[in-house]
């Protein structure tokens, strides 16, 4: 998995397969779990999705919804919409989010995510996965400042 996902998401009318969309519109649907496509990508980075929560947890004090981080250089992280329990999951790439109007949310390459969320919940995870991003990507600066 890479930056050109917009969102990854599983439930009912996806009949139990995992929709990604893409940056170019397409969409590719696959068997796996999303939370298993996440977890294989940040495998091959060399963490896995509970490290990652873990570390939130602990550094940012988020007990639930927790935004993955994929990659802070490139500011890939994924901010979940669903319980860890839900069989519906919806992972947003922060990267492509616009907007979220009238119970839709909107993408920057025009796609639509339809949603019966209170806007504030997405807007806060929206801001939890920039925040999250922004503090790994200082820390990094701050080793490599003191690396050399």
């Amino acid at each position: 998995m890479n930056n050109d996902v917009v969102f990854l998401r599983r439930d009912e009318s996806t009949h139990g397969k995992t929709e990604v969309v893409l940056r170019n519109g397409n969409t590719i649907s696959v068997d796996t779990d999303p939370d298993k496509l996440l977890n294989q990508t940040l495998i091959f980075l060399g963490s896995n999705m509970k490290a990652r929560r873990t570390t939130a947890k602990k550094v940012h004090k988020i007990k639930q919804f927790i935004p993955i981080v994929i990659d802070s250089e490139m500011g890939i992280a994924f901010f979940p919409l669903h319980k860890q329990t839900d069989y519906c999951r919806y992972y947003i790439n922060s990267n492509y989010f616009y907007d979220y109007v009238d119970e839709q949310i909107v993408f920057t390459n025009n796609a639509i995510l339809l949603s019966s969320l209170p806007e504030s919940f997405v807007r806060r995870q929206y801001e939890r996965a920039l925040s999250m991003v922004d503090y790994q990507k200082k820390i990094r600066e701050q080793k490599i400042k003191y690396d050399y």
